[in-house]
C-alpha cells in the first residue's frame, strides 16, 4: 500500500510489516532540551497549558491532554532554531476558540510570534492545507525551541 500522494510528493511504501519491522503503536512522550527544565516547566506549564506531572533533578515530565513530553536539562543545550525559523517545532493541538485565546495570551505576554499561517484562508468551512489544515501559530521558549499551536481541522492526514 503507498501513501496518499500529491503534486511533489515522493511514493514510499506506506508502512512495512513482518518479521523485521517492530510494529510501533504509539508515542508515549518526545524530549526537549532545555537549559533550565524547571523554568521551562513553569514556562509551558503558564503559556501553552500543560500539566507538570513530575519533576526530578534533571528532567521534568509534563502531560497535554493524553500525551507527554519530557523537558530534560542540558548542560550544553544547542538552540535548534535561530530567530525566525520554525522547521524544527513542536505542536499542540487546541479547539478553535482556544487558537483565538492562544493569540491573545502570546499578544499580552509579549511572545513574539514567528509565523502565522491560516491554511483555512479565515473560513472555516474552506479545508486548506493537505497535511494539517488549520491556523497554525509559531513561536519560540526561552531555549529557541520552537512551538506551534493550530486548530487542527478534519481533512488532513489520515
Amino acid at each position: 500500500k503507498f501513501m496518499v500522494r500529491h503534486e511533489g510528493d515522493i511514493a514510499l511504501k506506506e508502512r512495512s510489516t513482518g518479521d523485521l519491522t517492530i510494529n510501533a503503536n504509539g508515542v508515549l512522550h518526545f524530549s526537549i532540551s532545555v537549559r533550565d527544565h524547571v523554568k521551562s516547566a513553569e514556562w509551558y506549564r503558564d503559556v501553552v497549558g500543560a500539566r507538570i506531572a513530575r519533576v526530578n533533578d534533571h528532567f521534568a515530565f509534563m502531560q497535554v491532554g493524553k500525551d507527554y513530553f519530557v523537558l530534560v536539562k542540558v548542560k550544553d543545550h544547542v538552540e535548534p532554531n535561530v530567530l525566525g525559523d520554525t522547521q524544527f517545532h513542536y505542536a499542540f493541538t487546541v479547539t478553535p476558540p482556544d487558537f483565538d485565546k492562544a493569540m491573545e495570551v502570546l499578544k499580552k505576554r509579549n511572545i513574539k510570534i514567528a509565523k502565522y499561517e491560516d491554511f483555512n484562508q479565515g473560513d472555516p468551512n474552506r479545508r486548506g492545507g493537505r497535511t494539517f489544515p488549520g491556523r497554525h501559530v509559531y513561536f519560540y521558549d526561552a531555549d529557541m525551541n520552537c512551538v506551534e499551536i493550530i486548530d487542527l481541522q478534519p481533512g488532513g492526514l489520515p
